[in-house]
Formats: C-alpha cells, structure tokens, sequence
C-alpha cells in the first residue's frame, strides 16, 4: 500500500505520494503492467484510433531495486521502433509537464510467484530477439518499409487483420504497435511451460488470457496473442488497477474509471 499521508507532510497529499517515496516504498512489483497515455503525438493518436483504446502502449516492469540487488533505477521492458528496449521508468515519469500519465496494473491470481514473474520476462526478451533483430541496415530499412505496409493495413483492415497479415507475409511487426500483444504472448507463454511440465494446472493457462477474445481456446495461435490491444489489458478482470502515476506524483486507483479520470480523459 502506498505509505499513509502523515508518514512525510513535504512528500505526501491526502490522496498521493511523490513517485521517489512510492519507489522507495517498495510497492513497485516485477511484472507489473503499465499502460501508457500521452497527450496529443501522431502515433499515440494512430495507436489509440486503430485500437479503440484509450492508451497508446504498454510495458512490463522489469527491474525493481528493491528485489534487484545491485540497481538503483526502475526499469520497463517495452517493443519498440527498435525491437526491445530495457526502458528506466524515469524516461516516462520525469516529464516536465502532465503528458504523460502512467497506469500500474497487477496480475492477481495468488499462486503467481517471484518465479513466474521471472519466466513471463524472459520470454518477452527470447520472442524479440529471435524474431525482430534490428541490427542490421538492411533490416532497419525492411523495417520502415514494413511500417508503411503495415500503416496501409491498418487504415484498410483495422488491428487484428493487419497483424496477421504481418505474422502470414514474414514482414517483421513494427515495434509499437505490438506493445501489448508482448506483454500477453509472455504472460501465455510462461505460464503455458509451466503447464506443459505439470507445475501448474491446465486452467492457469486461462488466467494469463487478457482478452475475451482469446478464451474459445486453451492454447491460442501466437498471432492472435498478438493481437492483443492496450484497451484489451486495461479491461481484463484478471488484472487489477493499482496506481496511476502523473506529474511525478502516485495515485492509487480501484477501476479503470478512476484511473481516467485522474489521467484527465473523462
């Protein structure tokens, strides 16, 4: 819980704290989604169109220094232009001015241990370094040709369409536009291993679905994971609202009403 506003009078408000004192307190988690909104931008208004939501990208917790011995930054891992970025959270919060609002959401279901925050991480690394290798010139220019195709799509065939067109020509998908379908193909993939070597039971495999489109199967293709949208996260009962984070200041939040009203959208 964030600390009780008597705890430091300069640090806290009656309904916030400052982001440091919530970082210090520890209830930062790994594995942790966030959900991301930024006012105004081409691509977080494109993303927020063509995706009937109401954030434009969305992140996983990475690194917290308070479970990670040996860092003092909080760390996101994100898909990006670039392929995976190991992201400090700071990037995003420190903003000067109120256009970035960051939304904390938790995976609740009580057998999800330090363990299985570790596994839904690193197959968001292995899946991007074995698919979306940037490393090279001519991948970089594949990469911004399949942007514009993937653009095209989008105004022609909408989201789910234009991803499995992606996924069916071999065209790599653009970073940001499969922020969130990362972050539900680590979750399932995790979580599916797991079940796989009978340490978890069959139905946990449907706790890590996020989206009701996804629940008419046990073991969903990956590309329809990826079709899971920013707005598919933040309406998934399966995980609950935390905090939202704006002007460098920590808010906690109970549903996702709240959570846009305090970002200023409703």
């Amino acid at each position: 819980m964030i600390p009780a506003p008597n705890i430091s009078p300069a640090n806290t408000t009656t309904d916030s704290v400052t982001l440091p004192l919530f970082l210090e307190s520890g209830d930062l988690s790994r594995a942790d989604v966030l959900l991301f909104y930024r006012k105004g931008g081409f691509y977080p208004r494109l993303i927020r169109y063509f995706s009937s939501s109401h954030f434009h990208h969305a992140g996983l917790v990475f690194l917290v220094p308070k479970i990670d011995a040996g860092f003092k930054n909080s760390f996101i891992i994100e898909s990006s232009t670039g392929g995976v970025d190991l992201t400090k959270l700071s990037d995003y919060t420190d903003n000067k001015d109120d256009s970035v609002s960051v939304v904390v959401k938790r995976f609740k279901a009580p057998w999800f241990t330090r363990s299985h925050q570790e596994l839904v991480r690193g197959h968001m690394l292995n899946f991007i370094k074995a698919d979306y290798d940037y490393s090279t010139i001519g991948k970089i220019l594949y990469s911004v040709l399949a942007r514009s195709i993937f653009g095209i799509n989008l105004a022609r065939y909408g989201w789910a369409r234009s991803i499995a067109l992606s996924e069916k020509s071999g065209r790599p998908l653009p970073g940001e536009f499969i922020c969130s379908g990362l972050i539900q193909y680590g979750f399932f993939a995790a979580i599916n291993d797991l079940v796989e070597l009978g340490e978890l039971p069959h139905t946990a495999r449907r706790e890590v679905l996020f989206s009701r489109e996804l629940t008419s199967t046990e073991q969903p293709a990956t590309e329809r994971l990826l079709q899971v949208t920013p707005q598919n996260l933040a309406d998934s009962e399966m995980l609950e609202w935390k905090y939202v984070i704006k002007n460098g200041r920590v808010y906690q939040v109970n549903n996702q009403e709240e959570a846009l009203k305090r970002i200023g959208v409703i």
